[in-house]
């Protein structure tokens, strides 16, 4: 068979690879088995030594949960014992749990001993699993003989594909990678492995793609899917040939919004085409307001004077909120801003009674460094949390320019020990990543850093963490020492009470000031996660807030009491990280790291693969997709409500 021509041969139905799930007990979920809860519970503790004993359960159903609970925990002393189970487990669905959990190790000892095993492993189920677990963690010498592998059923060329994208995306590829992922777009190629491949070439960093131009715009104009036509539109970014750019203005045409979205981000990357910064004009006025947002924010990274004219011309007024800003950005960056611009932009600031469209204005406003002391006097004003991050988010931009003047450093010192002494989490954090920065020479502004200390007094775990992080780095590099990772303690064990209560068919609704949304609770994937999301809802506790976040062909994001992201609370729940994918419309927990999560999560707008085992997925979108698509940062969230469907 020919390497690169992927025939209709490997279109083998994938339910022949995957035997019957192992038997659970009858019941409204998987956790009327209390030996279930146990495993669960230990994973939730971190309790590797209690989860190795069931590694060698004789009921093969503990062996597979405990195996793939590994996969959350993490833990690299589990090597051995899960290759063990690969090695010698009877039951697939054991082996394929622990080829998932080895892969999470994300090492290259863990991939050297999975490219031995692929050798002698009989199930495509199994085979599968590996593949993209030794994607996790191979190492570019071990890349070349891996990418030569042949493989005659779709099951494996799937596995292979995702594990060629997980390499990728921690920049270990080669152009032999890129052919591989060119041969697998192919339309006989199942949609999962076509998926893989153009997230592999939209998403790994320095791929040279032009030889393959042609290849890419044949698929381009056959492939059904809007989720592989985006990626590979944001593929086109990495090409600076007019036929790449040809194609981009095609797609800047697409039905689907989320190939605009991609379309009109990759025409950033040809700043001095005039039918680019042509087509993302004409994009503001798209009907689908994500895509406005897109196409005014590529224009906001193409400055020129050529721009501005064009800009001048419209009638920004008329465009969306959050485009009108970055437009509005472009006007200003120039060495002597438009002062009667800056007087409309401050009359619209004062006049607006919502907090988040004055958080918007303010970062306009700060791009003008001679405004600085209009957003010192905002940003401390107490007058809402959101506005005090955008402001301090603007001064540290303001600071890190390179035209930044050098007789204002001291003030802006000044100004960024006054907002760590403030107490407020977002200053802290901010202000603290801003210090890490050795270019500016922070270490050296301050006699003393004790005001580091006392900002850290006022901190506390697990509620804080974020802010600690940083503060903690900054600490060490004022010390000039390494600190450990600020990590939460377990503090918040699971309800399972709830848990053993809540059907694997809860919905949940979601009335936002947009429409309304239905969840499906995945009960038996992220128990605590599920647990912690309904126990909030019975508080009331997203009643009344708002989508803070709003990452277009990304995500939006809810759930933070403060409206601008760094709110927490007194509590944080664990990481459950499992083989599922973040697909359109997956629900997924929000967090600083592993084990910080809390009461924010995220929905996707599409296939978000490089979130895979790294975010807890604990609830998928069963109606109101096309309500996600309208949400903008500051849609409310009415109320969320259960809903329970008899299925």
């Amino acid at each position: 068979m020919d390497r690169w021509f992927i025939s209709s041969v490997i279109t083998l139905a994938l339910f022949c690879c995957k035997p019957e799930a192992l038997p659970i007990e009858d019941g409204i979920n998987i956790f009327d088995d209390p030996e279930i809860i146990r495993i669960y519970d230990f994973a939730d503790k971190r309790a590797a030594d209690s989860l190795y004993k069931y590694l060698k359960h004789p009921n093969p159903k503990y062996r597979e949960y405990a195996a793939r609970s590994f996969g959350t925990v993490q833990d690299s002393g589990a090597r051995e014992p899960l290759i063990a189970l690969l090695l010698q487990d009877e039951f697939v669905e054991v082996r394929e749990a622990a080829a998932y959990a080895l892969g999470q190790l994300y090492d290259s000892v863990a991939t050297s001993t999975l490219l031995d095993i692929l050798k002698i492993e009989d199930s495509l189920f199994v085979r599968k699993t590996i593949l993209e677990a030794i994607g996790k963690g191979i190492s570019q010498t071990q890349l070349s003989a891996f990418n030569r592998m042949d493989f005659q059923s779709s099951a494996e060329w799937e596995g292979f594909i995702w594990g060629i994208y997980r390499a990728g995306i921690r920049n270990v590829h080669d152009d032999l990678s890129v052919q591989v992922a060119i041969g697998l777009l192919s339309p006989e190629v199942s949609y999962s492995a076509r998926l893989g491949a153009a997230h592999f070439l939209g998403r790994t960093r320095e791929i040279e793609i032009d030889k393959y131009l042609n290849a890419i715009g044949h698929h381009l104009t056959n492939e059904p899917s809007p989720h592989v036509r985006a990626q590979l539109a944001r593929a086109l970014a990495k090409s600076q040939k007019e036929d790449a750019l040809n194609m981009l203005i095609a797609q800047a045409t697409d039905e689907d919004s989320r190939v605009r979205i991609e379309a009109a981000r990759s025409l950033g990357h040809f700043p001095d085409a005039s039918t680019a910064m042509d087509t993302l004009i004409r994009l503001l006025h798209d009907e689908q307001v994500n895509v406005a947002i897109a196409a005014a924010e590529t224009l906001e990274t193409m400055q020129s004077d050529v721009l501005r004219k064009k800009i001048q011309s419209l009638d920004i007024d008329a465009l969306n909120a959050r485009a009108q800003n970055s437009l509005y950005s472009i006007l200003l960056a120039v060495p002597v801003p438009d002062q009667q611009l800056i007087s409309i932009l401050k009359s619209s600031y004062g006049s607006s009674k919502s907090p988040l469209q004055k958080a918007g204005l303010l970062q306009v406003i700060g791009k003008v460094i001679l405004e600085y002391e209009f957003l010192v006097t905002e940003t401390f004003s107490g007058e809402h949390p959101a506005i005090a991050t955008a402001g301090i988010s603007a001064l540290v931009a303001l600071r890190q320019r390179e035209d930044f003047p050098p007789e204002l450093e001291e003030e802006f010192a000044e100004i960024f020990r006054e907002a760590i002494l403030s107490g407020d989490i977002a200053l802290i954090g901010i202000t603290s990543g801003a210090l890490l920065d050795t270019t500016l020479g922070f270490k050296e502004s301050y006699e003393s850093h004790d005001f580091l200390y006392s900002a850290k007094e006022n901190l506390s775990l697990p509620r804080d963490n974020e802010a600690l992080q940083v503060l903690e780095k900054t600490i060490g590099l004022f010390e000039g020492r390494e600190v450990p990772p600020v990590k939460n303690e377990y503090n918040n064990p699971i309800n399972w009470d709830l848990v053993r209560q809540t059907p694997q068919n809860m919905k949940v609704r979601i009335t936002t000031s947009k429409g309304e949304i239905v969840l499906r609770m995945l009960i038996n994937e992220a128990p605590g996660a599920v647990a912690n999301f309904l126990q909030l809802i019975e508080k009331g506790y997203y009643n009344g807030l708002t989508f803070h976040r709003v990452v277009p062909d990304f995500v939006v994001q809810g759930g933070c009491h403060r409206g601008d992201g760094w709110g927490g609370e007194d509590y944080s729940i664990r990481s459950e990280l499992g083989p599922q994918r973040y697909q359109e419309g997956s629900v997924g927990m929000a967090s600083a790291g592993k084990d910080t999560e809390g009461t924010q999560w995220f929905i996707t707008h599409s296939p978000t693969p490089h979130l895979d085992g790294r975010y807890t997925i604990f609830a998928q979108v069963t109606e109101g997709m096309e309500v996600i698509h309208t949400l903008e940062i500051g849609d409310r969230i009415i109320d969320v409500q259960r809903v329970i469907v008899n299925e």
